[in-house]
């Protein structure tokens, strides 16, 4: 699997499905469960940034923009084709035994 695609399937299919499993749980079964619901999402965001680079090592996550002359970084889940530093093409599926 890519790295784009490992990088979207966490963000817009396992992170949402999984908050809404256990908020509905939490409304239908008992309300613990939406608290477990919380940490699940701050359990697979970090999954999300520590997704890096296999040439550089920089998180695909972390972009540079710049807004009327200043420049500053921000976290974004979307993670373009190519990597921001270094150019490598993260759409080539890695191997198992690289990072």
């Amino acid at each position: 699997m890519s790295v784009r695609a490992k990088a979207r399937l966490l963000a817009f299919v396992v992170a949402p499905l999984g908050f809404f499993s256990l908020g509905l749980l939490g409304m239908l079964v008992h309300p613990l469960f939406v608290f477990f619901a919380f940490a699940y999402m701050l359990v697979v965001h970090s999954y999300c940034m520590r997704i890096r680079c296999p040439e550089c090592a920089t998180p695909v996550g972390w972009h540079t923009y710049r807004l009327l002359g200043l420049r500053f970084e921000w976290w974004n889940s979307l993670v373009p084709k190519r990597c921001e530093w270094c150019g490598h093409d993260l759409t080539q599926k890695q191997s198992e035994g690289k990072a």
